[in-house]
């Protein structure tokens, strides 16, 4: 893992108590922060490690990681691949069959009351 760009966009200043400030040099500062805070992050997640299950409850694996940042979210995709049912563990993936239904005929009665 690794990050290779980071940059602030806007500052808005809605009010400030102690005068005008210079929103571009305020910027510059920042994006020269990320800078250096970048290469000290993948330092740090060289020496990390996150386990991710290559597969899930005996039913399916899971590959092609990624991982993107958005405005106010993190996206995280896998791709599953279900595996073939195995017979070898009991009440996994049992042959499905289906209910089979009795034929049966309805007798009804229906009483009509014409006074109500």
């Amino acid at each position: 893992m690794s990050i290779t760009t980071a940059a602030l966009r806007d500052i808005k200043v809605t009010s400030t108590t102690f005068g005008d400030l210079d929103l571009s040099l305020l910027a510059k500062l920042f994006n020269m922060t990320f800078k250096e805070l970048i290469i000290a992050f993948n330092i740090w997640a060289k020496t990390q490690s996150i386990t991710i299950p290559s597969e899930l409850f005996g039913i399916f694996t899971l590959s092609d990681l990624t991982l993107k940042y958005h405005d106010d979210y993190l996206e995280a995709g896998l791709t599953p691949t279900f595996l073939p049912p195995n017979a070898t563990v009991p009440g996994v993936y049992e042959k499905f069959v289906p209910v089979e239904f009795e034929e049966f005929e309805y007798d009804i009665e229906v009483e009509w009351n014409e006074e109500d």
